[in-house]
Parts: structure tokens; C-alpha cells; sequence
């Protein structure tokens, strides 16, 4: 297991778990608003790469 200086949640994990609820209410909005249907398999997909990417593009906060 990583070690981190404080017991915080590491900036990039917190940041991961915001973005991963993030696009599950992406996909809701575009159902409920756009009536797109999207497959199950393409809203876990979406979820997994957008949070991925935020995670990714997030940086180490300084006391990580």
C-alpha cells in the first residue's frame, strides 16, 4: 500500500471519485434532457475513462 504524510485522501483519489459521480450525472442529464439513450456498457465505460482522464490530468497536492 502507498504511504502518504497525512491520512487525507490523496488529491488525486478524492478528485477520481468526484469525476466518476460526475459523469454518471452526465448521463443522466443527457437521458432526461437530450432523450439519448445510453447503454449500460457505454455509461460504465464513460465513467471509467472520465475518471481516468480527471484523475490522470490532477496533479499531487503537496502534501500527498
Amino acid at each position: 500500500m502507498a504511504k502518504s504524510k497525512s491520512k487525507m485522501p490523496v488529491r488525486k483519489v478524492t478528485v477520481g471519485a468526484i469525476g466518476g459521480a460526475a459523469s454518471i450525472v452526465i448521463v443522466w442529464f443527457l437521458q432526461q434532457f437530450f432523450k439519448v439513450q445510453v447503454p449500460a456498457e457505454v455509461s460504465s465505460a464513460f465513467t471509467t475513462v472520465f475518471t481516468f482522464v480527471v484523475s490522470y490530468m490532477t496533479p499531487p497536492a503537496g502534501m500527498d
